[in-house]
């Protein structure tokens, strides 16, 4: 159709939310390093069912990136 145009969606790309999505990716990792807990933004489910992890309390942790 002539009349229409389409443009990939990038809206959500700008350096604060490429910086915020770096800093949650290594929360993630800490979370489950250092603080022995799945991550928040847990991708995979079905990880819980190969590794025993505590649940995850790291809502103030995540708070302060925001």
């Amino acid at each position: 159709m002539d009349q229409v145009i389409l443009t990939p969606h990038v809206a959500w790309y700008s350096e604060q939310s490429a910086a915020e999505l770096r800093s949650k990716a290594v929360m993630g990792v800490v979370d489950v390093l250092v603080h022995g807990e799945y991550p928040k933004y847990l991708v995979n489910p079905k990880v819980k069912d190969l590794i025993q992890l505590k649940p995850s309390n790291n809502e103030e942790r995540y708070a302060k990136l925001v």
